[in-house]
C-alpha cells in the first residue's frame, strides 16, 4: 500500500526539485564527500606545479573566467574534475596520479579539457540535460495511464509511445554529453 498517491504532475515536480536541490548543494555535498571520504585537500594556485599554475591563470585570463579553486586528491590514478554551479564557483580537482604521472604538455591538456567544462557551463548543461528525459518520461505516464478505457482513435498511446521512445533516445545523449 502506497502512503503517497502521485498523480497527475506530482513525480515531475518532485524529480524537478530533486535535481535542481543537486545542483544547487551538490558542490557542497561532494567537497564533503572527498574531505571524509579520500586523502583530500584544497590547494592555493602556489601550491600547484608552476608549469600548471600559469598555464591555468593564462587560459582563465584569456577566457575572462576566475582562476578556479583547485584541490588535489591523493590517489595515484590519473583523474581529474570539475564541478561547481557557474565558472565563477568551479572547482577543478587533480589526483596526484595525474600530477605525478603526466608530463607538463600532458597535465595542461588535462587541464584544458577541464577548463572547457568550466568555460562552457557544462555543470549547468548537465543539469538541464538530464531534466530532459525526466520530462518525456512522465509525458509517457501520463499519456499511458490516461489512455487506458479510452475511445479508439485517442492519440495518447502514440504520443506516449513517441515520448517513450525520445526518453529513451535522450538518455543516451545525456550519457553522451557526460
Amino acid at each position: 500500500i502506497s502512503l503517497i498517491r502521485w498523480t497527475g504532475e506530482q513525480p515531475f515536480l518532485a524529480a524537478a526539485i530533486i535535481i535542481a536541490l543537486n545542483f544547487l548543494f551538490g558542490p557542497f555535498i561532494l567537497d564533503l564527500s572527498l574531505k571524509w571520504f579520500h586523502k583530500f585537500r584544497w590547494a592555493t594556485p602556489d601550491e600547484l606545479p608552476g608549469h600548471l599554475k600559469n598555464f591555468i591563470s593564462a587560459a582563465c585570463n584569456a577566457r575572462n573566467i576566475p582562476f578556479p579553486r583547485c584541490g588535489i586528491i591523493n590517489d595515484g590514478n590519473p583523474n581529474a574534475f570539475t564541478d561547481g554551479h557557474t565558472p565563477g564557483n568551479a572547482r577543478l580537482v587533480f589526483t596526484t596520479g595525474a600530477i605525478e604521472m603526466l608530463n607538463e604538455e600532458e597535465l595542461e591538456a588535462v587541464a584544458g579539457h577541464e577548463l572547457g567544462h568550466i568555460l562552457h557551463w557544462d555543470m549547468l548543461v548537465m543539469t538541464l540535460a538530464g531534466l530532459v528525459p525526466i520530462v518525456l518520461y512522465y509525458i509517457y505516464r501520463f499519456c499511458i495511464r490516461s489512455s487506458r478505457g479510452a475511445k479508439k482513435g485517442n492519440p495518447l498511446p502514440f504520443i506516449g509511445l513517441i515520448a517513450y521512445a525520445l526518453y529513451m533516445i535522450t538518455e543516451y545523449v545525456v550519457l553522451f554529453l557526460s
